[in-house]
């Protein structure tokens, strides 16, 4: 994506991605690769004044931009104010990024390290306490770009004025480095060609094997319904939370209807995927003003799924 695209791009790309209704998010770069976290701007709203969503102008930045320092690579459970991190370095790139408000088990930390492609790992690292530094590790993303280029405005509107001129001029004499860059593009498609055969090797080694886990996983005995009814009830607030409607499968997951007041849907996702029964979680408004219908996949090992 070339640079002047990329603002755009990962608005658009960040809110498809994000779940909440009202996302925020932030950027950090490093070199070309993008590391983003996003959150709902209802929660840095100040807890004395309930209700009052902080104006478009105020700035939320991660925690994580200033715990520690990019490592090489690896895997590590961080301190946090409130609960811990847990991280995936490559290349001094945080490529994937979990909070938990305690320390995970095993089970959630292995959940973890498969999204991020890591192995599994017998028992979670300790949690370390890194240094807080007073300034991000990181470049900084959207907004200081878009803080430039106010001050760059007119500079920027003068360049593109005299870039009018030779328009005319750069069409004319356009072809000869169109042909070149051509040819130079091609050249290292073909130098890249025989290394990419074991990459693709490679996958298609993966979907073999994600088919086989899949088939395997299939002969697993169904969940027992009463005890999926004793875990979710465990899981939804005890006041404000009514079920109003059940439905599983084992192939299609679990779906459940519940009257909420309030209607957030968010901690009840984050309450269902932070339990090992569960992963996948979404959430939709159901068939009244307060219904909410969720649906999850049901992760919870065979063993424990026997009656």
């Amino acid at each position: 994506m070339p640079a002047k695209r990329r603002a755009g791009f990962l608005d658009i790309a960040v809110r498809r991605w994000a779940p909440f209704a009202d996302p925020d998010y932030h950027v950090a770069w490093s070199g070309g690769t993008a590391m983003v976290w996003a959150w709902s701007r209802a929660c840095l709203a100040d807890p004395a004044t309930p209700g009052q969503v902080p104006a478009e102008g105020d700035r939320g930045l991660p925690e994580s931009m200033f715990l520690g320092a990019p490592q090489a690579g690896g895997e590590s459970l961080q301190a946090c104010v409130e609960g811990v991190e847990g991280r995936v370095w490559r290349d001094h790139v945080l490529v994937a990024s979990h909070w938990w408000p305690q320390a995970p088990d095993r089970a959630q930390w292995n959940w973890f390290l498969r999204g991020a492609g890591a192995g599994v790992v017998d028992a979670p690292p300790p949690v370390q306490e890194l240094p807080r530094q007073a300034a991000p590790w990181a470049s900084p993303g959207r907004r200081s770009f878009e803080d430039v280029g106010r001050h760059l405005q007119r500079p920027a509107l003068l360049a593109a004025a005299l870039a009018g001129v030779f328009v005319f001029a750069w069409q004319l004499g356009g072809f000869l480095p169109l042909a070149w860059r051509h040819f130079a593009i091609q050249s290292e498609i073909a130098a890249l060609e025989p290394g990419l055969q074991p990459i693709l090797q490679a996958r298609e080694s993966a979907d073999r094997d994600a088919a086989r886990i899949a088939e395997l996983l299939a002969l697993r005995p169904a969940a027992s319904q009463s005890r999926l009814m004793a875990e979710v009830g465990a899981l939804l607030p005890a006041r404000g939370v009514n079920v109003t409607q059940w439905k599983y499968d084992d192939r299609q997951g679990l779906e459940v209807m519940v009257r909420a007041n309030p209607t957030d849907p968010q901690p009840l996702v984050q309450a269902l995927e932070e339990s090992a029964w569960f992963g996948e979680a979404s959430a939709e408004p159901g068939d009244g003003a307060d219904r909410i219908r969720l649906r999850a996949r049901v992760e919870a090992p065979s063993a424990e799924l026997a009656p």
